[in-house]
């Protein structure tokens, strides 16, 4: 998942982090770092969004990585889109891997790519009809022409690539305008996190429908970026994939961004460890409490 094709920060949106529906009940997983994140397969993950078309019931999916849990760390408003309305899934190897620590039931890396893929090809059958908001005008023209020849009987009720920079409500009321002239079921977002998740959570309000921001899903199957070789992927290497690709943009981000990640995860594991400790030994004093100094 690409999470920054424009640069923003998520304060930037603090004011569409307000007041959030309280969107379609969707099963979620375990806390890591802050954020609750979708605990399941791929499959189930596409089975989610699927049951989401056609709910009428304003519903975002984010799909995060490590990345975007040390900038939810950093701002609050971040962090409650990502624990808000709809589901996080997991974007990220070190983020599935962390998951299947904490509850062995074989959760997997939710990728947003072939998410985008899933729903688009399973959602032939049920007619779902997709609008695609993002990139440029030029590669959603590949992207359409690609998903078409792919699938042929998928179902594109519309595109359109926003201007750079940062969104207002007005913004988002212009794409609500379009989404809902077009008669779509579902919108995919490809803006770059945080940004796309903001705007995911806000225009799922306002148009009622899911909206899923999908991050390079787009770049990735128009193929305008190369997308990781499968064993990149199967063996969480994707990053230094991107990384060689891009290493003036992302170096530092991988380095600092790591380390950061890596506190958060340690100062988590700190905390449940001393609220366990603290926990037995109140235990103790109670049983202790009760018996009394002899036992009797």
């Amino acid at each position: 998942m690409n999470c920054d094709p424009y640069e923003s920060t998520s304060d930037d949106f603090s004011e569409l982090a307000e007041n959030p529906s309280p969107g379609i009940a969707v099963p979620r997983g375990t806390t890591i770092g802050g954020v609750e994140f979708f605990s399941g397969t791929l499959e189930s993950a596409t089975s989610v969004v699927l049951r989401s078309v056609g709910s009428d019931i304003a519903c975002s999916f984010r799909l995060s990585n490590a990345y975007c849990l040390v900038e939810a760390n950093k701002s609050p408003a971040y962090m409650k889109v990502l624990n808000g309305a709809g589901c996080t899934f997991p974007d990220g190897a070190p983020i599935a891997f962390l998951l299947n620590r904490a509850t062995n039931r074989g959760a997997e890396r939710v990728r947003g790519a072939d998410l985008f893929r899933n729903v688009i090809e399973q959602g032939q059958a049920l007619g779902v009809r997709h609008y695609f908001l993002g990139t440029t005008d030029v590669t959603l023209q590949m992207l359409t022409d690609k998903i078409l020849s792919k699938y042929p009987r998928a179902l594109i009720a519309g595109t359109y690539s926003p201007h750079y920079g940062t969104f207002s409500s007005a913004d988002i009321e212009r794409y609500a305008e379009l989404v809902r002239a077009s008669g779509a079921d579902i919108v995919w977002i490809g803006l770059g996190s945080p940004k796309q998740d903001f705007v995911a959570q806000a225009l799922s309000q306002a148009v009622q429908m899911p909206c899923v921001a999908v991050g390079a899903a787009f770049d990735f199957e128009a193929g305008v970026v190369r997308e990781a070789p499968d064993w990149f992927q199967k063996f969480g290497m994707e990053w230094f994939f991107r990384l060689c690709q891009d290493p003036a943009r992302l170096w530092r981000r991988y380095l600092f961004g790591n380390i950061q990640f890596i506190c958060i995860i340690l100062l988590e594991r700190r905390r449940s460890f001393t609220t366990l400790k603290r926990n037995k030994t109140s235990r103790r004093s109670v049983a202790f409490n009760e018996r009394g100094p002899s036992g009797e």
